[in-house]
């Protein structure tokens, strides 16, 4: 995304959706504050947070830590509490949602996992990566 700001110059990615909304009356009214924050390299979680045969399916699959907003949500879920993780592609959103199915399945085989997805491609996508 890019947009043409106030003063005229060019504005791309987050720079630019930020400057449409000032930009529209509306929006602008409602924006109450904006800060940017230095990247900072990803956190890491041990794996011996999760059961061992989690662990196991993680390290079959070349994973050797958690980042912490999968390790935050996976407590939320053992916990009974729902979640809502919105995070962006390729962030691991899939092995929380696919972990505690599998451990649900280990330690009940009458159990059930109902998975929705918006997209097909999205469904095809996550069907060869549990496939796998």
């Amino acid at each position: 995304m890019s947009a043409i700001s106030a003063d005229g110059s060019q504005a791309h990615g987050i720079a630019a959706f930020l400057a449409a909304v000032r930009a529209d009356e509306e929006l602008a009214r409602a924006l109450r504050h904006t800060s940017v924050l230095p990247a900072e390299p990803p956190g890491r979680v041990s794996l011996d947070t999760l059961p061992e045969a989690s662990r196991a399916v993680a390290r079959a699959r070349g994973i050797d830590a958690l980042y912490p907003h999968q390790a935050r949500a996976l407590a939320e879920l053992r916990a009974g509490r729902d979640i809502v993780l919105a995070t962006p592609t390729a962030s691991g959103k899939s092995l929380v949602y696919a972990l505690p199915a599998l451990e649900s399945a280990l330690a009940d085989t009458s159990s059930h996992a109902l998975w929705l997805f918006p997209l097909k491609a999205l469904e095809q996508d996550q069907a060869k990566k549990l496939a796998a």
